[in-house]
Formats: structure tokens, sequence, C-alpha cells
């Protein structure tokens, strides 16, 4: 570690990976169990009408929160296929870059999405009973997703040199701040007055605040080579078209994505409300296991990225080998759990026999498919860590879109009903996966290299 940061060009592929891995899947929880966390304190303190103002809400900023995501991906990619190249000024002309593109296409999202957020509220058919709380909560919200975008680009800046431990500890204090100040500041203590679910959103922006301060001022004192400052921030052509280039598939795959949840959902939902809560359980779940392939994704991606900088396309081999090693081990442990024990998993969010038996079915379905989710996660982390985010975006949306939601649609109604839906998601990770891995062994990395341009530092 140190002044630069962690170097994955040497020693054995599989240790690297996994102790990437292993930090990136705490970070990663602790930051699905924020939200997790926020709507406990809300139901619990201010009931039903408060946690549905923060649903709405929440529906609009995961957008926002998406796009953050997918464009500061491409920051760790071509920070560490630099980083292995050890082009150590390109490496702060890109966060320049990176902080500059951030500070542009993050302000003026969030300040489009303030100004007509109360048209988007009534154009989602916001009930009247909360539209005003949702107002406001999504207003601060909002403030607190142009803090967060800043936050997941220190995060990743520091992945792609290869430091996954400082994330891990920038997002656990972030979600141990939000615990404390949650019910503070919605109850009111002290000298701290009683806001109710404004007091949430407050304590949220805060929690963030202070986090993305707390992870500035340490890059600053322990690896200026990635600390952002005025002089750094830049617009620089040939650095923020390579952002572009890698971020918008990754944008894209992240909201479209969501997106193709949602016609899901509509499909459920057409079953009725047993069906529908049995789903929404199932998801809960399901987003806890998503954690164990984006740490596996995103471990693969960094070590492409530093590898192939390093011109070690070796090592990458070896990383695609041992990245679906390790996929179908964890896949052993969570398709037992799925197939034998899924009503126990299940019992954690909710109660009912029918909701309970509708639950178990699918994720006794989804327990056969996670196996091949785990694989392609795996194998689009290498195809992301080479800049192919296109290609890895092309796989992922064609078998959701093409794929998934079509055959859905069809085999619900010819006779499979509401099991037909569970078959069409097993049968689009398989084709996910086995498109990922004939791809990679076709191409055999002779066309997976650094994009052109991106280790130039100009």
């Amino acid at each position: 570690m140190g002044k630069t940061g962690n170097d994955l060009t040497t020693g054995s592929v599989p240790k690297r990976l996994i102790n990437f891995a292993i930090p990136t899947f705490i970070g990663y929880f602790l930051y699905t169990g924020y939200s997790i966390i926020n709507t406990v304190w809300v139901g619990n303190l201010l009931g039903e009408t408060a946690v549905g103002a923060t649903a709405v809400s929440f529906v609009i900023t995961y957008i926002l929160i998406a796009v953050a995501f997918g464009a500061t991906m491409a920051s760790t990619i071509l920070i560490a296929q630099n980083f292995g190249a050890k082009n150590f000024d390109t490496i702060e002309k890109l966060v320049g870059a990176s902080y500059g593109l951030a500070l542009v296409m993050n302000t003026v999202l969030t300040a489009i999405t303030f100004i007509f957020s109360d048209y988007i509220l009534k154009a989602m058919n916001t009930p009247e009973v909360i539209f005003e709380s949702a107002s406001f909560y999504l207003k601060v919200s909002l403030i607190g997703c142009w803090v967060l975008y800043f936050f997941i680009l220190n995060i990743a800046i520091l992945r792609g040199v290869g430091d996954t431990v400082t994330p891990m500890i920038l997002m656990a204090l972030s979600a141990v701040l939000n615990a404390i100040l949650d019910p503070v500041m919605i109850i009111g203590l002290g000298p701290v007055p009683k806001m109710g679910l404004n007091g949430a959103a407050f304590a949220s922006l805060i929690s963030q605040g202070i986090a993305l301060l707390a992870g500035l001022i340490y890059v600053k004192a322990k690896n200026p080579l990635v600390a952002p400052s005025f002089k750094k921030l830049n617009l620089n052509k040939v650095q923020t078209k390579l952002l572009l280039k890698i971020g918008f598939p990754a944008i894209m795959q992240q909201a479209l994505t969501a997106i193709g949840g949602s016609f899901m959902s509509s499909f459920v939902n057409g079953f009725g409300a047993a069906a529908a809560s049995g789903y929404g359980a199932v998801i809960r779940v399901d987003a806890l296991i998503n954690i164990f392939a984006m740490s596996i994704g995103t471990a693969s991606a960094a070590f492409t990225g530093q590898n192939l900088g390093a011109k070690k396309p070796e090592r990458v081999r070896e990383a695609f080998k041992w990245g679906i090693i390790i996929s179908l081990l964890l896949s052993v442990v969570i398709t037992l759990l799925c197939l034998l024990i899924p009503k126990i998993l299940l019992s954690a969010f909710v109660h009912e026999t029918d909701v309970l038996d509708i639950g178990a079915v699918c994720l006794r379905y989804l327990g056969i498919g996670y196996i091949f989710m785990l694989i392609m996660f795996a194998v689009n982390g290498i195809f992301n860590g080479s800049g192919k985010t296109l290609l890895s975006m092309t796989i992922t949306l064609t078998t959701l879109w093409i794929i998934r939601i079509p055959l859905s649609y069809i085999l619900l109604n010819t006779g499979m009903e509401i099991q037909g839906i569970w078959l069409s998601i097993d049968i689009s990770y398989l084709i996910a996966a086995a498109a990922g891995v004939i791809i990679f062994s076709v191409k055999n990395l002779k066309t997976l290299k650094i994009p052109s341009g991106a280790n130039k530092a100009v």
C-alpha cells in the first residue's frame, strides 16, 4: 500500500483477487445496509406514510446514483490501467479530469432534477397524502446525491490504485454516522430539534458529507497522487473523451437494468399481492447475493486494468480462470442455501405462509441461476477492466431485454404462469455467462487492450 497504492501486477492471482474482493464486499454490504437502516428508523419512528415518501424519492435518486456508479467505473478502469503501466503523470490528469467531469455532469443533472422534482413526483402519481413530505425529502436527498457522487468517485479512484480497505472504512463511517444521526434528528435529542422525516434526509446528507470530507483529507495526507485539487481540475480533451467513452455504456447498463427490473416486477404483480410481496422479499435476498457478484466483478476489473497496463495479459488469463473458479465455489454455498432453506432466508423480511411459499419457489429457481450470474459478473469484470464496457453492456442488456423480458411474457402466458418468470431469469443468466466465456475464449485478449490514448499524459 503506502503512497501510491496496491500493486496487483505481482503475486498470487487468486490471493490478489480474494484480498481485493473481501473489503469490496464489506463496503458494498455496508452501502446496501445504509438504505435498510434508514428505512427501519423511518418506519419504526414515523410509520408507513413516511416510508412511502422515502420509497417514492428513492426511485428518483437511484437513477442518479446509478449514473454515479457507471460514470466513476471509467475512472477505476483508466486509473488501474495507468497504475499498472506506472504512468503516474497520466493518473494525475485522469484524477483532475474525473473531478472536472463530475463537477459539470453531477451539478447539471442534480440541478435539473431538483428544479423539476415536483413535476416528476406528480408524473409518478405520488399520493397527495405523502406529496409534501416526499417533495422536501427528495430535495434534500438530491443535495445528498450531489455529495454522494464525489464520495463514490473518491472510492472508485482509490480502487483503481488497488486500495479497497480505505473505501471500506469510509463506507463504514458513513453507515455508522447515519445509523446514529437518524433517530437523533428524527425525534430530536438535546439541542437537536425534532425534525421528523426531514431529519432523516438531513442525517443522510450530513453522514455523506462527513465521509466525503474524511476521504478527501485521507488521500491528501496519505496518497497525494490521487488527491483532487483546483490545480489538477481540468476537462482535458483526451482524458475526458475516454472517461465518457468507457463510462457511458456503464451508465446505460445500470439505468436500463433498473428499468428492466421494473418490467419484471410488473409481470409478477399481475399474480396478486402475495406474489408481489414474495418477489419483494426475494429481491432483498437477491440484493445481498448480488454483493458477492459485484465484489468479484470489481476485483476482476481493477486486476485486469492494472495487468493490461503492465503488459501482463497472461495474468489476466489467470484471473479469468480463477474468477470462474471462485464464482463456482461461492455459488455452491449460495445455491445449496437457496435450494434447502429458502423460507428461512425469506423469513427475515416476510412471515405470511402464502407469501413465503411463492418466494421459496422463486428462490429455488434463482439458486440455480446464481451459478451463472456469478460467472457473468466475473467475466464482465475482465471486459470492463480492459475498457470494453460496451461489450459488457451489450451482453447484459441483450440477455435482459431480448431474452429475459420477452421470454417471461411468453412463458407466463403459455401454461407456466409465474414459474415461467423464474425460469426466464435462469435462462438469461446462463446465456449471458456462456456468451461472456465464449467471447473471451475466442478473442483471447488479442483485442482486449488499453483503449487508444488511455496512457497518454497530455
